[in-house]
C-alpha cells in the first residue's frame, strides 16, 4: 500500500516538475500570465508531493 502511494505521489511530483519547466518556457516566450500560474501551482504541488513521499518513507521505516 505504501509503495503504491509513494509511486502515485512521485508521479504527481514529476508531472508538476514538467509543469514548472513549461511555465518557465512560457514565461521566457512572453506568454503573459500563463507561466506564472504554472510555476506557482507546479512548485507548490511538487514540494507537497515530495514531502508526502518523504513522510511515507519515514513512517514505513519506523514500523519495521
Amino acid at each position: 500500500m505504501e509503495k503504491n502511494m509513494a509511486l502515485i505521489f512521485t508521479t504527481i511530483s514529476i508531472v508538476s516538475l514538467i509543469a514548472v519547466i513549461t511555465g518557465y518556457v512560457l514565461d521566457a516566450a512572453g506568454v503573459y500570465g500563463a507561466g506564472f500560474y504554472l510555476i506557482g501551482i507546479g512548485e507548490s504541488t511538487c514540494v507537497t508531493s515530495a514531502a508526502v513521499v518523504f513522510a511515507i518513507g519515514i513512517f514505513d521505516n519506523i514500523g519495521k
